[in-house]
């Protein structure tokens, strides 16, 4: 039943084909919360071994991450649905203290990615708004720009190196915000 609610929700929402929401959205976003947990598992080990060896732990993927982000989790609102709960929702995340409270802020590309370190990361690999999209770039990766912010850049490179995106992608994406800063 949840499940049928849900997507009654998410059809009515998304006066759009739902298929592309899919494709462009969902599918991406949620592999990135998989692939999240696959450094922090290994780097866990890792630091055990290690610890047992006598040498220093290593910072996670996640420590290295919340470092570059600072302290920005909980800073976007979330939108309540007409039965009176609240749903922790792409569509309804907003940026109170903004005149465009949809758009990239505080080295999230958008405000659901504020939420927390998971939403985080998975924004930055979704096909539309994230890391891949030349327009996030556009707007944040020119230091000239009042929306310039180098955690965009930071970010996508730990991304790079942690294999959330090929090497093509990581290519592509370094042209993209080459072509920003000209």
């Amino acid at each position: 039943k949840e499940i049928h609610t849900f997507y009654k929700y998410f059809k009515e929402s998304n006066p759009s084909n739902p298929k592309d929401y899919l494709a462009n959205y969902i599918i991406d976003h949620e592999a990135g919360h998989i692939h999240t947990f696959h450094p922090l598992e290994l780097e866990i080990a890792e630091n055990v071994i290690r610890q047992i060896e006598g040498l220093e732990p290593v910072p996670t993927f996640n420590e290295r991450w919340n470092a570059i982000a600072g302290e920005v989790y909980g800073s976007t609102t979330i939108g309540t649905l007409d039965k009176g709960y609240v749903w922790k929702s792409q569509q309804f995340a907003e940026f109170p203290d903004t005149i465009n409270p949809t758009g990239p802020r505080h080295g999230c590309v958008r405000p659901y990615g504020c939420t927390d370190f998971y939403e985080d990361v998975a924004t930055y690999l979704e096909k539309e708004e994230g890391a891949k999209n030349p327009e996030l770039w556009e707007k944040v990766a020119d230091p000239k720009s009042p929306n310039y912010d180098p955690r965009y850049e930071q970010k996508t490179e730990l991304l790079c190196a942690y294999g959330f995106f090929t090497d093509a992608s990581c290519a592509e994406i370094k042209g993209y915000i080459a072509e920003a800063k000209e």
